[in-house]
């Protein structure tokens, strides 16, 4: 008989689930107790059926509408929490946040990004908890994000159990099993830490390990994804593990770093997920021209520790003179298939080499700073100066990686020319030769001065003419060019090298409803071709402050190269919604390559008469001086910078008063024009440092 029942037996392993957790989850008391936050609102939808209904009339934070139950949960235990929700047809669809957290500060939550709609849905996450025993837990339903109803049934939270029907108790079963034969059942985190490094620290650049300083500085950074970040998982006391849960993609923010002389990018992961059916990925972002990220896939193992050492190479057409940040995704880009892995030991790193064999550079400055993208394994560089320069710029200083190791450098004497720097190693078995190609480009002159204008007629994104409004990033992680400050003759500019477009962010939410028109200066080198390019500046509105609800696109199709040419329209140009109440992203798209621009603003087309402005006269003396410039105007002095004749920016100084007095003595001798924007205007004038 017993043979018989083994041979009739079923061979499985599978999951169950306890009892729900979650009290008056169908709301069919007719009360919210014990449901609390101020969503909490059981209403009857007809024939005594009960749901809880919110509306959100305007959109901030998640949290700031909210519906949360306490219930208990046990760390490194997984649950499954399952409801089903919908808004009304009016609203049509929208998002709320949902998941499993902590009552109380500090408020740690394993949270995924539910989308609704006009029908009823059932949602079904799971998670496992992370975030230890400290602070006791809850259901969290945050609603503030987004506008519109949202209506909520039948809530569950069950524990997730294994089971394994081996006869015996060797996984996390709740009673002894029939029989059969299966693998012992995983478990859902490591319980084991990864190796620990042991490469030196001068070999690395560290993200995140215990075993390093690491350049990260936010591990968490909202991109809109799901999931949680817990960055101090241990197994065991003294080393953190770096634990995303429930996540698609999740992105880390560090310290801008040159990465030119790392080799490798090495990862420990762990996950319990099948790498049949899971894919993970990585990229470092980069902004400093080239791709500005490429994913490259990780072929993990299940239920262990797996390291991998990936190659900078396999990062196609990225540079890395200015990593800013890092990205992991799950199952694929923009992926809504969530998945559990653990992190350690995320750091880039380079071969040792032996000291009295390098002949390698740490630094290399023309006059006086280091050249842009230096890297000590990058041996050619293009140095680019506007059109018109007649300096020849001089190699200033050099550093050898290795102090012993000797160098010769030879001088650019012309322009466009070429200087050398030739490295040979202490023991005489390297010789390293660097080149810095000195090529003059860009426009020769500044673009026209714009007109004098009321502050009140004119909101500047960029120019010298005006008081510019706040921007917090010139070039955001979302778009793939990069750009950099130009000064000609003491006026800025900017140089845009397009990928595809430029992404800048505002401060603050812009109101332009007054504004009539926009302008903007811009110059392409001579003798680009213009076939089938375009330069289109667009304005992004966000009405609500939760997202673009229109936007103001502009196709402009260049003709001229050579010289500054003006885009100055009316809005009324632009194709799309005319809103513009709160502006709060600008861009440019293009396929023109490098654009140099200047004078970006809106404006109401008027222009301030002579009889109610006059440029503020500049008193400079003693001219020339070597040690103290003083400078008396007839307005306030708002701001002063001084240039050298390179037109590199040697001084700047706020000010409040009509009279300055400059601490000029640390400058070199020579002559230097000084910029005074006085009272909201600009006035440039020279003088003679002894």
């Amino acid at each position: 008989m017993k043979k018989i029942t083994f041979l009739l037996s079923i061979m499985f392993c599978s999951l169950s689930f306890s009892q729900n957790l979650v009290t008056n989850g169908n709301f069919q008391s007719g009360a919210a107790t014990p449901w609390y936050g101020n969503a909490a609102n059981v209403v009857d939808l007809g024939g005594g059926n009960f749901v809880n209904q919110a509306n959100v009339l305007a959109a901030g934070n998640p949290y700031d509408v909210n519906l949360s139950q306490n219930i208990n949960l046990v760390s490194g235990t997984t649950y499954q929490l399952s409801f089903d929700a919908f808004t009304d047809a009016t609203t049509g669809t929208r998002t709320m946040t949902v998941g499993l957290g902590q009552n109380n500060a500090p408020w740690v939550a394993l949270t995924a990004t539910t989308t609704l709609t006009s029908s009823l849905q059932t949602f079904t996450y799971t998670f496992t908890i992370n975030y230890g025993e400290t602070v006791a837990d809850r259901v969290i339903f945050d609603m503030g994000a987004a506008t519109g109803y949202v209506f909520i049934d039948n809530v569950s939270v069950t524990e997730v159990v294994n089971t394994c029907s081996n006869g015996m108790q060797d996984g996390t079963e709740t009673g002894v099993d029939c029989g059969g034969t299966c693998a012992p059942c995983s478990t859902a985190a490591p319980t084991t830490n990864a190796p620990i490094p042991t490469r030196p620290q001068a070999d690395v650049v560290s993200i995140f390990s215990d075993s390093y300083t690491n350049i990260a500085t936010n591990l968490n950074p909202f991109w809109g994804q799901s999931g949680s970040v817990n960055p101090n998982f241990t197994v065991t006391s003294g080393n953190n593990i770096l634990a995303y849960t429930n996540f698609n993609y999740q992105g880390t923010e560090v310290t801008a770093t040159n990465l030119s002389s790392m080799e490798y990018l090495h990862i420990d992961v762990w996950s319990n997920a099948n790498p049949a059916n899971t894919i993970l990925q990585v990229s470092p972002i980069s902004n400093a021209g080239g791709a500005s990220e490429f994913l490259v896939t990780i072929n993990h193992v299940q239920g262990q520790w797996y390291s991998v050492d990936i190659p900078k190479s396999a990062f196609t057409g990225m540079t890395w003179t200015n990593v800013y940040q890092l990205k992991f995704a799950a199952n694929g880009p923009g992926s809504t298939v969530p998945a559990n892995f653990y992190f350690d030991n995320i750091y880039f790193w380079k071969t040792s080499v032996d000291p009295t064999a390098d002949a390698s550079l740490s630094d290399l400055k023309v006059d006086g700073s280091t050249i842009p993208g230096f890297g000590s394994t990058i041996q050619s560089y293009t140095y680019e100066l506007l059109t018109g320069t007649t300096v020849v710029p001089q190699i200033t200083s050099v550093t050898t990686t290795n102090a012993s190791a000797t160098y010769v450098i030879s001088q650019a004497t012309t322009l466009p020319g070429s200087a050398t720097v030739t490295v040979t190693s202490a023991n005489g078995s390297v010789i390293s030769t660097y080149t810095v190609n000195f090529v003059v480009t860009g426009p020769s002159t500044n673009a026209p001065t714009p007109p004098a204008r009321a502050t009140s007629d004119v909101i500047s994104l960029f120019s010298d003419a005006y008081t510019n409004i706040p921007v917090t990033e010139w070039s955001t992680p979302w778009d793939d060019s990069n750009i950099q400050d130009i000064t000609l003759t003491g006026n800025a500019m900017k140089k845009i090298n397009f990928g595809n477009f430029l992404g800048v962010q505002l401060a603050n939410y812009v109101d332009a409803s007054s504004m009539t028109h926009f302008h903007m200066d811009y110059y392409i080198d001579a003798g680009v071709n213009l076939v089938g390019k375009v330069l289109n500046p667009k304005w992004s509105n966000h009405a609500a402050q939760a997202g673009e609800t229109s936007a103001l696109l502009l196709t402009h199709l260049p003709t001229t190269t050579g010289s500054w040419v003006s885009i100055d329209v009316p809005l009324t140009s632009f194709a799309g919604a005319q809103s513009r109440e709160a502006l709060y992203q600008f861009l440019i798209t293009s396929n023109l390559g490098s654009v140099y621009v200047d004078n970006i603003y809106l404006h109401k087309n008027t222009t301030m008469s002579s009889s109610s402005f006059t440029t503020s006269k500049v008193k400079l003396y003693p001219n020339p001086t070597a040690n103290v410039l003083n400078i008396e105007a007839t307005g306030d002095i708002q701001r002063i910078s001084v240039y050298n004749v390179l037109g590199q920016e040697v001084v700047n100084k706020q000010s409040n008063g009509t009279s300055v007095s400059l601490d000029v003595s640390g400058l070199n001798t020579g002559v230097y024009v000084i910029k005074t924007m006085i009272e909201g205007n600009v006035s440039s004038t020279k003088f003679i440092k002894e």
